[in-house]
């Protein structure tokens, strides 16, 4: 069914990321970030976590690594309850609260470490940002399902970060201006359109969900236009000629942005997955950020509070 484990909840590179697996992880995260007394990131953080880990673990397969033997992964274990002066049986009723056995944790453990190798010995010149960059750049990441409608989570402290280090603006936080050439040869800067409610979306050609986002979306700009609302669709690595066709097959009558070389969504916004939308202000400031499939209801409930800012403004 549409909400069993076997559901897919996002494509890496045409590898399915399922919610069964999106379930573990989650479970496994709460556990963890219970025991450290860390907090609980979005949905977001915690798709890029599991996102980066398929990437590099694949770059480690491909370049010979293997995952540790269990018993360094139990050595981590132990030697990380005694950071935090836990003893296992702490960590066991942990686990046990969150549905997870141990023999879950030690393969989760398993591949952290692999990660952590793989970024210490794999990146040219030692540069992890950059190296995770060119892995996100190469890929394909879309996202099937809402992250909204997935468990809350926060990452297990790992030896080396998996994800890049770079934050993504954050809501409550002033959008990164930028300047982008349109579809039809003209150019957009965001900060010029200060006043006016804002819904930039990030999407691709071979994004499943894109498609019928941008028809939802057309929709929406054809109602809330009048009140000042903008659409700012900027699609990634791909050029007018990919583009135009979609466009024109669906009628698209909102500013269509280039980003081919991905400069403003994945190094600005750091989008990990597509589709990426982020909702703004009239003063510029991000109110939502959402990954996933959008809806009716979600564009309905944030435009409306968008509209009445605007309009106190």
């Amino acid at each position: 069914t549409e909400e069993g484990e076997e559901a897919v909840v996002a494509l890496v590179n045409g590898e399915p990321i399922t919610r069964g697996a999106w379930l573990q992880a989650a479970a496994l995260d709460r556990a963890m970030s219970r025991l450290a007394e860390q907090p609980t990131p979005s949905p977001e953080a915690t798709l890029t976590r599991l996102v980066s880990e398929r990437l590099v673990l694949r770059a480690a397969q491909e370049a010979g690594l293997t995952l540790p033997p269990t018993e360094e992964a139990e050595t981590w274990i132990t030697d990380w309850l005694a950071q935090l002066d836990l003893d296992e049986t702490v960590l066991e009723e942990a686990l046990a609260q969150v549905g997870l056995s141990r023999a879950e944790l030690t393969a989760a453990i398993r591949r952290l470490l692999l990660v952590a190798q793989a970024q210490a010995t794999l990146p040219p010149d030692g540069d992890v940002e950059a190296w995770l960059n060119s892995l996100y750049a190469q890929a394909e990441v879309s996202v099937l399902r809402p992250l909204a409608a997935a468990p809350p989570s926060a990452p297990p402290p790992t030896p080396v970060p998996a994800a890049p280090p770079t934050v993504a603006p954050q809501v409550g936080a002033s959008a990164p201006d930028f300047s982008l050439q349109a579809l039809d040869g003209s150019t957009y800067r965001l900060s010029a359109l200060r006043g006016r409610p804002v819904i930039l979306y990030f999407w691709a050609t071979w994004c499943p969900a894109c498609q019928g986002d941008l028809s939802l979306l057309q929709e929406t700009y054809r109602r809330y236009a009048p009140q000042g609302l903008i659409v700012l669709a900027v699609d990634l690595r791909e050029g007018a000629g990919t583009v135009q066709p979609i466009v024109q097959t669906l009628d698209l009558t909102f500013p269509i942005l280039l980003d081919p070389a991905a400069t403003v969504g994945e190094k600005r916004y750091q989008v990990r997955a597509l589709p990426t939308t982020l909702f703004l202000r009239p003063d510029g400031l991000i109110t939502a950020r959402h990954v996933g499939p959008l809806s009716e209801r979600l564009l309905e409930d944030v435009l409306t509070a968008l509209i009445t800012t605007g309009r106190e403004k």
